[in-house]
């Protein structure tokens, strides 16, 4: 683990400065195990809440289909940053090209979640956390993988390394991740470089026929964590790594209660930050996992959902509204289970 302090003069502690009123508004959706002990009041409204931080995933989240970062989501996201509400990345990507093309557009640089939240960056590029994966199980992945015919990429910090390029790591380009290069055996690198992440790439149904007994095989949840980013890309985490556990080495790290940050997402690596924030947020696209996690569900990503959420529940309870139009409106609570 690499851990290093934040400059007591950053964005975030100009953040924490500020006077919040804290309502006592309960979640639309008790049936998360944080919120177990709640039940909603018949006046509470998800919009009462302040908030301190918003997380948001990227691809699928706050970009569109095409990648490309809307006019209107830059400019909710700059509001919010005047209101002393910062908003950090909490994606399951790698630094890459993306970094250069999206971060500069978020404000002042601030820290990160990255990789399935195995690698935490703070604003300066420096490494505030990082967790990697045994060498045992990532041989174990190597050796699974030829055995299903399934082709297997591994990530080590800014790299992504596979044993040839393929038209399944190709899926990989349109994510401007670090391009994937080709290194032969993969045995052969696993002694000399830390390993966060394996991802295991396929159709999406080859990758549903074969989940199971890569589960049990790697041993999912005792061994190893494995989640679904992007249809047909089954990741290999360590035990017990996830987006949402990142998530909360970073507000203990910031000091901010969960309860404080508003975190939007759309796929199954997004649905433990959903579950843990104050408020939980599902893109219009969510998987089935990311919407049963979510409080409410506003439009998709192509449809700026992100810009949504952020007028909705920040920006117009401080009288703040976007003059970029609407592309569609949908800002709905999730019906209760």
């Amino acid at each position: 683990m690499v851990s290093a302090g934040l400059s007591a003069s950053s964005p975030l502690h100009s953040a924490q400065r500020c006077q919040h009123v804290v309502d006592k508004v309960l979640p639309l959706n008790s049936s998360h195990p944080r919120r177990a002990q709640q039940t909603r009041g018949p006046t509470c409204q998800a919009a009462d809440r302040r908030f301190d931080l918003v997380t948001t995933d990227v691809d699928g989240t706050l970009l569109s289909s095409k990648n490309e970062l809307s006019l209107r989501n830059e400019e909710a996201i700059a509001e919010c940053i005047k209101l002393g509400i910062p908003v950090c990345i909490a994606t399951g990507k790698a630094r890459g090209p993306w970094c250069k093309k999206v971060l500069p557009k978020l404000g002042a640089p601030m820290p990160g979640v990255y990789m399935q939240g195995l690698l935490i960056y703070n604003g300066d590029g420096s490494l505030m956390h990082e967790e990697s994966l045994s060498k045992d199980i990532v041989r174990e992945a190597i050796k699974l993988a030829k055995q299903l015919n399934i082709t297997l990429v591994v990530y080590s910090y800014d790299r992504i390394l596979a044993e040839q390029i393929n038209q399944d790591s190709d899926r990989l380009l349109p994510y401007e991740d670090p391009t994937p290069e080709s290194v032969g055996d993969l045995d052969n690198i696993v002694d000399t470089l830390a390993i966060q992440k394996c991802i295991m790439i396929a159709s999406e149904g080859r990758i549903g026929e074969t989940r199971q007994q890569i589960a049990e095989r790697l041993g999912d949840g005792t061994r190893t964590s494995l989640t679904v980013a992007i249809a047909g890309m089954l990741e290999i985490l360590p035990a017990g790594a996830s987006k949402g556990h990142g998530v909360d080495q970073l507000l203990k790290h910031l000091d901010i209660h969960p309860d404080r940050v508003l975190a939007m997402g759309d796929g199954e690596n997004d649905k433990l930050m959903l579950q843990m924030v104050g408020l939980g947020v599902a893109m219009g696209n969510a998987s089935k996992a990311c919407l049963e996690a979510a409080d409410v569900q506003v439009s998709s990503n192509d449809d700026d959902g992100v810009a949504d959420a952020l007028e909705k529940y920040i920006l117009e309870p401080a009288g703040i509204k976007l003059k970029t139009p609407k592309k569609a409106a949908a800002v709905q609570p999730l019906p209760e289970p």
